[in-house]
């Protein structure tokens, strides 16, 4: 229920956020975000839910604009100078009073259309690609990472913070997952549950669960 992800979150004012060694240990070949978020202000074209720096390449997941896929859309982006890849979707993610499951996996060695997937509220979601479908790593280790805002640079400067509620937040090191592994639907309304490691995946030498509980 609304009042169950409510109590379980954290809210992010547009100047806060996050900051974390490392999204895994790897080379970042597979692994899975989730998390649920309630977004307070679209004015921002584009804002950063995980962001990550290693060496020349940077890593985004957050909401899209102009050039980055359309504002307010799922979008991530990854690499360095020529060689990155951005996959985004047309559901555009506009309802400020909602809240949003979101889950992201990518899995290397899938072919370039099925690497990354994304999925709203427990539904796949068709993604474009653009630029280098090569691109073999995501959300890879890295020196400084961030949860609501962008790692800009190697000098880590902060940029596209984000600005509303984010909760049960989920990354899994090592297992391309579906969102049946967080969420459920009962009597047709999508709700959180609890992560069963023993049934779907270990989290992993980096994985981790940020519940925000106030109970």
């Amino acid at each position: 229920s609304e009042m169950c992800i409510r109590d379980r979150s954290l809210m992010f004012d547009g100047s806060s956020y996050l900051q974390k060694n490392d999204f895994g240990t790897s080379a970042g070949t597979v692994n899975t975000f989730s998390w649920w978020m309630k977004l307070s202000d679209l004015s921002d074209t584009r804002i950063t839910i995980f962001g990550a720096w290693y060496s020349t390449a940077d890593f985004d997941l957050g909401i899209g604009a102009t050039g980055y896929g359309a504002a307010n859309t799922l979008r991530s982006n990854w690499g360095g100078g020529a060689n990155y890849n951005l996959y985004y979707t047309n559901n555009i993610l506009r309802d400020t009073s909602a809240w949003y499951h979101i889950v992201v996996s990518f899995n290397s060695s899938n072919s370039s259309a099925t690497k990354v997937k994304k999925y709203i509220n427990g539904t796949q979601i068709t993604a474009t690609t653009s630029a280098d479908p090569s691109y073999t790593s995501f959300g890879r280790n890295s020196s400084t990472s961030r949860i609501g805002a962008r790692v800009d640079g190697p000098g880590f400067s902060v940029g596209q913070q984000f600005k509303g509620y984010l909760a049960d937040i989920y990354f899994i090191d090592g297992a391309a997952l579906e969102p049946t592994a967080f969420a459920e639907r009962i009597s047709g309304t999508w709700v959180p549950k609890a992560y069963d490691p023993a049934a779907h995946s270990p989290y992993g030498a980096s994985g981790f669960h940020l519940d925000f509980s106030t109970r």
